[in-house]
């Protein structure tokens, strides 16, 4: 159990973090994903960043990042929208600076129902916004990872992922999203976009909401997906996004499912 509990990453916010949870991750020994939404960039400063980020170094920790996401639009045609997003993307790869993280996961934010109907402008603006992102990451020795949120399907993320494939960006492919709102399998997903996936996010839901429940709490099969990916040639960047208290009973599924 201990190999695998340090082998994957467990998410919290940081403004959790800061409110005490850090001591528990650092006397169990877990890698945190460290959620930097709104109130924690507004709310915290290189300081506290820097303290965090010596405290998991001194127990031979390494987190990863998740970067804000709620009504942020990377591709908006609104230049007032794009310029607060930027603005936030700016404020993460500051905190990137301090924490040299693993990598810095963030929602490609493609909306079919949206922006199905301008895809060509969606396309290229996408990609104008996360380039000068995956440069910057890349520059700490750090990899971006686009996570699928709403994508129905891997084609409506491949032209980014592989467009920016030299600058080390990847798919995190978040399985509890697949279940919810993708037309298309997992199997079909490592099919098409298998070449760029570099992380995934676990968690279990019942196909209804995003409940981010412990592995096998829900319905999704998850010793069929793993089954897909022990195909997977090389380890992966694996988050168990279920909280520090859900923790205990993901690692308990998982370590019946580990392929690697």
């Amino acid at each position: 159990m201990t190999d695998i509990q340090r082998a994957v990453q467990i998410n919290a916010r940081f403004f959790q973090l800061a409110g005490g949870l850090l001591g528990r991750f650092l006397d169990e020994g877990v890698n945190p994903e460290i959620g930097l939404f709104a109130s924690d960039l507004d709310g915290f400063g290189a300081d506290d960043f820097r303290e965090a980020a010596q405290a998991l170094a001194s127990r031979g920790l390494r987190p990863t990042l998740h970067g804000p996401f709620v009504d942020l639009a990377p591709a908006s045609p609104d230049p007032i929208i794009l310029a607060a997003t930027q603005q936030r993307l700016d404020q993460l790869l500051a905190a990137a600076e301090v924490f040299r993280p693993r990598s810095v996961t963030c929602h490609l934010a493609y909306d079919p129902n949206k922006h199905s109907y301008f895809k060509e402008f969606w396309l290229e603006q996408s990609l104008a916004t996360w380039r000068p992102v995956a440069k910057a990451l890349q520059g700490m020795g750090v990899r971006l990872m686009l996570e699928n949120t709403f994508e129905r399907a891997p084609e409506e993320m491949l032209p980014v992922l592989q467009e920016l494939a030299p600058l080390g960006v990847g798919l995190c492919l978040d399985v509890g999203h697949l279940n919810l709102f993708s037309a298309s399998s997992v199997a079909q997903w490592l099919e098409q976009a298998g070449p760029c996936l570099g992380q995934l996010h676990l968690h279990d839901n019942f196909g209804r909401r995003d409940d981010h429940l412990p592995l096998g709490q829900g319905r999704i099969d998850y010793p069929a997906v793993f089954k897909h990916l022990s195909r997977v040639p090389e380890p992966l960047t694996v988050t168990l996004e279920v909280g520090i208290e859900g923790a205990r009973l993901s690692l308990t599924a998982l370590e019946r499912l580990w392929p690697w």
